[in-house]
């Protein structure tokens, strides 16, 4: 087991003039981790590419293998990384909450655009600030890897603010309400989530009519038997693994979809 950061995601692969590498989206510190690979050897870290946006998700690599594009999930964009330097070198707006990335070479002629579509373009996300329970600020990045507390985004859809929250590091098993912060200080409730055992929520998500400049935690205690029931019971239902590591042999070879 390799220790990554929060976050971490689809793995792929580039083969170059320097060696034969694996890439490593980590979401929680907007991050794409560079390793070499070893037939029959543990991955070795060489580099951290540090993204232009927010939540680096999927990626594919250019045919040649020159270039790995990769999308950011909470900014709706591309970013272009030269696998021969490990820089980013362009970055492309596409649409809404961008999270798989395939590239086909060739795969329609130069200028066509034929059954191509322009959802989501022109209408940013939001990255709003956050605050603690005890006043502090969630959303700056913390030393160690460990990622931001509390990120808030907001998107415009079908005229409603999708408000996505995703917390780390909270007390565990508890029950918090979301306030939507308005610029004179006022808040207005928007949502409540639990956190888990160890005090993460990992995606929560209501649609409102967000007019705020941030987002603002209470905490309303531990939660309920039933709550933590219900929670349980989807999470067995449900494919995880830990979100902070990956296994050795998938920076090797990637038998995931």
């Amino acid at each position: 087991m390799l220790k990554t950061g929060p976050d971490s995601n689809h793995p792929n692969f580039a083969d170059t003039e320097n060696g034969s590498f694996a890439y490593l989206t980590v979401g929680g510190l907007d991050q794409t981790f560079v390793y070499r690979r070893s037939p029959g050897g543990t991955p070795e870290l060489v580099t951290r590419i540090q993204h232009s946006g927010h939540a680096p998700h999927g990626m594919w690599p250019s045919g040649d293998g020159t270039r790995m594009y990769v999308g950011l999930e909470k900014s709706d964009a591309v970013d272009v990384i030269d696998t021969s330097t490990n820089r980013v070198t362009g970055t492309t707006s596409v649409g809404k909450e961008p999270q798989a990335l395939v590239y086909v070479p060739d795969a329609a002629p130069a200028g066509s655009a034929v059954n191509l579509g322009r959802e989501g373009l022109g209408d940013a996300p939001r990255n709003v600030p956050t605050t603690l329970p005890d006043g502090t600020a969630g959303d700056p990045a913390r030393p160690d890897d460990k990622g931001r507390r509390l990120e808030a985004t907001v998107r415009t859809v079908s005229g409603l603010g999708m408000i996505q929250l995703q917390a780390r590091d909270l007390q565990p098993t508890t029950t918090y309400q979301a306030h939507a912060v308005q610029k004179d200080g006022s808040s207005t409730p928007l949502l409540s989530f639990t956190t888990d055992s160890s005090g993460n929520a990992a995606q929560v998500l209501a649609f409102a009519d967000f007019t705020g400049v941030g987002v603002s935690l209470t905490s309303e205690g531990k939660a309920t038997a039933q709550t933590l029931a219900r929670m349980s019971a989807t999470a067995a239902s449900m494919h995880t693994g830990p979100a902070d590591a990956v296994e050795a042999t998938d920076l090797l070879y990637c038998d995931c979809c």
